[in-house]
């Protein structure tokens, strides 16, 4: 499924006037979508996802340990709202939970076909032409 979703995705590049056919096969890395094309995305997807709840977090512990200024008070008494400790530990218990149901089971959130082998004949039995 990971394969025909990405032929799709990259296909959609390829109706740009005068670049599309050479970013189409420049994103490929060939002539279609093969196993290098498939690790980049999951490289893509996944190194994306983790920096950006590396940057969520970095931001979350700086309000939680410098506090927050109000801009409705900035001409005069800035007033801080601190956040360290009412909310360490709700967060430590969100982040916690999320580590343990993807601890748990990770592939529970995945379908079945993504595991199967790729058959460039036929299309996956799910996807049906209008």
């Amino acid at each position: 499924m990971s394969f025909w979703g990405a032929a799709v995705i990259t296909n959609f590049l390829r109706v740009m006037p005068r670049v599309g056919e050479r970013l189409v096969f420049w994103v490929w890395g060939g002539y279609l979508v093969g196993e290098g094309t498939l690790k980049c995305f999951l490289f893509l997807h996944f190194f994306l996802g983790l920096f950006l709840s590396v940057l969520i977090l970095n931001h979350l512990l700086i309000l939680h340990f410098f506090g927050s200024s109000s801009l409705l008070f900035v001409g005069r008494n800035a007033l801080k709202v601190v956040f360290f400790p009412k909310f360490l530990a709700k967060d430590g218990i969100l982040v916690l939970g999320v580590g343990v149901i993807f601890g748990a089971d990770f592939y529970i959130f995945l379908e079945e076909e993504n595991f199967l082998a790729v058959d460039l004949v036929s299309s996956p039995l799910h996807i049906k032409p209008e």
